[in-house]
């Protein structure tokens, strides 16, 4: 064996690596020696003898070959390969896969807060805003908070109300109590408006705010036909018929709370105090046996 020939004639070396069937596997190289020959290890990924046989090692058995647990491993003939790393990482799966920091170029506008995810990223926006990176100032007027036809202006986070006359508050929600400075003189009593406010005066007074006495005022009287006509008045006095048996009358100038009238020829006969509130919803009457039919009807001259 490793020669060919007789002992006779020679001798000579075979080479059994140059025969058709190999003693070696085909992965290792075949060394001829004289007499015989030697294989060489098995390469790398292979396990086994040159001799007896590579057999190839599968990498991706043990701790997915190396490769990053993001990507997949497969066997290859001698090696493995790893796939790519997965969107939203950079690096390879062989040498390993690191997250891309997608909040690196602040994509959150207006104060929002970046938080990074993996192939995204999350913004937490400020008060007042919103959308994917904050870009969008809640409208704050959307719900019309301004009451009472006040005109909304948006802000961040915010809104002004401006109120029309007569309306104050954050949301014009509040009518502006026009009596507050007591505008009513001489005793007059206010009442509250929008944006205005209406006083009620007392005898006396008349005006937008009761500060003007009163004009006279007539209040007829059924008097005696031969009562005499007084041509002045200033309080009290006695005033005859226009006509015999005609109504007659007495002037209450403005600022007094009563006067009083005689009846009868030269005004001897019964008095009457009359009391009016010069608004003259009414007239109360005293004298000559109380309440009666003397006075008649009262009249704004």
């Amino acid at each position: 064996m490793g020669y060919s020939g007789t002992g006779a004639t020679q001798c000579v070396d075979i080479n059994e690596c140059a025969a058709q069937t190999l003693a070696c596997d085909p992965l290792v190289t075949c060394t001829n020696t004289t007499g015989t020959f030697t294989c060489g290890n098995c390469p790398a990924g292979y396990t086994g003898g040159g001799l007896s046989g590579c057999m190839d090692i599968n990498e991706c058995a043990t701790a997915n070959g190396g490769c990053d647990a993001l990507t997949t491993c497969t066997n290859t003939p001698g090696t493995r390969t790893c796939s790519a790393c997965p969107a939203g990482y950079m690096g390879t799966g062989a040498t390993g896969c690191m997250n891309i920091d997608e909040c690196a170029n602040t994509p959150c506008q207006n104060g929002g807060m970046c938080v990074d995810g993996i192939n995204a990223y999350a913004c937490t926006c400020a008060a007042g805003y919103s959308g994917n990176t904050c870009e969008t100032n809640i409208n704050e007027c959307a719900n019309n908070p301004c009451q009472n036809g006040g005109t909304c202006a948006d802000g961040v986070n915010a809104y002004t109300c401006s109120c029309v006359a007569g309306y104050s508050g954050s949301t014009c929600g509040t009518n502006i109590n026009e009596c507050s400075n007591n505008p009513c003189q001489n005793g007059g009593t206010c009442a509250d408006g929008v944006n205005a406010y209406t006083c009620s005066c007392p005898g006396g007074f008349t005006g937008a705010t009761c500060g003007t006495v009163a004009p006279s005022v007539k209040i007829l009287l059924h008097c005696d036909a031969n009562s005499t006509v007084l041509n002045t008045f200033s309080g009290s006095g006695c005033y005859g018929p226009v006509a015999a048996g005609g109504a007659s009358y007495a002037t209450l100038t403005g600022g007094l709370a009563s006067i009083t009238v005689w009846s009868g020829p030269n005004c001897t006969g019964c008095s009457y105090v009359i009391n009016s509130n010069l608004n003259f919803c009414g007239a109360a009457f005293q004298g000559c046996g109380g309440l009666n039919d003397n006075v008649a009807s009262v009249s704004i001259p």
